[in-house]
């Protein structure tokens, strides 16, 4: 099927999803608990909570990265599947970015 003008301008209007890269605070705070969203995929929640067990405990930042791309690939791998968390990430991200600039 061929696409018409109308339908690109519309997929142009359309941001993509932001799925935020391994450095970003949002991950670590995700993380640490301290921010908690709303989780309607099962492997997911798994995840997390695996990812979660003694994550302030580390100290090496290495490892914390590692388990930080863990769940960012989780993201990737499943972005359609998982709208609704990736939606809850890119706002926490930009009420956070938000706050810092206050």
């Amino acid at each position: 099927p061929t696409r018409r003008s109308s339908d690109l301008l519309n997929a142009e209007m359309v941001p993509p999803r932001q799925i935020p890269p391994t450095g970003d605070p949002v991950w670590f705070r995700l993380l640490e608990s301290e921010e908690s969203i709303d989780i309607r995929i099962l492997g997911l929640r798994l995840l997390l909570a695996r990812c979660r067990q003694g994550f302030s405990e580390l100290s090496s930042n290495d490892v914390k990265i590692m388990r930080v791309n863990t769940v960012r690939r989780f993201f990737i791998k499943h972005e359609k599947q998982l709208d609704h968390e990736i939606s809850q990430l890119v706002r926490l991200r930009r009420d956070s970015q938000a706050g810092a600039e206050a």
